[in-house]
Formats: structure tokens, sequence, C-alpha cells
């Protein structure tokens, strides 16, 4: 709990839809918490980190769509 809200460590455990996620993590956490944003179905993200290079960035420009596994 943050604030009287209620927090989650991941986005899987969310019970209801999410229709956009900001993510605010360090840099080389930001695949995996898009990964289960995808296995969540979340079609949009707002993505806050520093540190990201190049190769760190490749899970946003993805050429084909992944599929929840």
């Amino acid at each position: 709990e943050i604030l009287g809200l209620k927090s989650y460590s991941s986005l899987l455990e969310v019970e209801e839809p999410i229709d956009l996620a900001v993510i605010v993590v360090p840099a080389e956490m930001v695949n995996k918490v898009v990964i289960e944003g995808i296995k969540k179905k979340i079609s949009s993200f707002v993505i806050i980190s520093s540190g990201l290079t190049p190769s760190a960035i490749n899970i946003l420009t993805i050429a084909e769509p992944i599929s929840p596994r």
C-alpha cells in the first residue's frame, strides 16, 4: 500500500483490465514489465526511466506483435 492506494509487485496480479500502464522503473526492468503488460493485454504504455540505451529500447520497436503466452 502506498499513500492509502493498493500496490502490486507485478502487473499480472491486477485483476481488473488495464487500459494504460505508466511504468516507472530502472532501465534494466523495463523489458520485464512491458512483457508482463503484453501478457495482461495492455495496449498502451508510458515509460519513465533513465539509462535506456538504443539496445534496451528494442522491446519498444517490435516489428511484429507479441502474442501473450
